[in-house]
């Protein structure tokens, strides 16, 4: 083989390597943008259960709105004789519902609170430790007999992190009942 001829083939495979480096190059830089775009987007979540559907991702921030409905629920599920556990108490509020639904159910008892017309004294800001003073109504019954009472709260609430099964990410920490002043009207 010729020297001249050697050398053309060196310079053929020498262009042939130069043009598969540049290609594979741009395919990397456009692969590195793609990724750059799609990892910037806001993620997609996928709720599961019976139907499959995307739903938009929450801020941390909690609206006026969305403690006034946390604490109908939760006041439901602390107080209601008929509410299941949601999980929207801490550990020492789930204790003393228990004993008060064993004492309310040993006495022929059952009680309901009336959230429909919250009145917060306050305005809840969830992630102070501030209570949160509301009025409220119990409603004892003892058969088909029914007495309403005025029942007027303290609570402190405590912000954790919002899943699938509290997605308000708040629980109840702490219920107190006011004391109420018999000479205001």
């Amino acid at each position: 083989m010729k020297f001249s001829l050697a050398w053309a083939n060196v310079a053929n495979q020498n262009i042939s390597l130069k043009i598969a480096l540049g290609a594979v190059s741009l395919t990397a830089i456009a692969l590195a943008g793609g990724l750059s775009v799609a990892a910037l987007k806001e993620p997609l979540i996928i709720d599961r259960g019976c139907s499959s559907k995307a739903i938009a991702a929450t801020s941390q921030v909690r609206t006026e709105q969305e403690v006034t409905a946390f604490l109908k629920e939760a006041l439901s599920q602390r107080f209601d004789t008929s509410a299941s556990d949601v999980g929207y108490l801490s550990d020492q509020e789930a204790h003393f519902r228990q004993d008060e639904q064993k004492k309310l159910k040993s006495s022929g008892l059952t009680q309901a609170i009336s959230t429909a017309n919250l009145k917060i004294n306050q305005t809840p800001n969830a992630e102070s430790k501030d209570k949160i003073s509301i009025d409220t109504d119990r409603v004892i019954s003892v058969g088909d007999v029914r007495s309403a009472f005025r029942f007027p709260l303290t609570l402190r609430t405590i912000a954790v992190n919002r899943t699938a099964a509290n997605p308000y990410g708040l629980i109840l920490d702490q219920v107190d009942i006011a004391k109420v002043d018999i000479s205001k009207k």
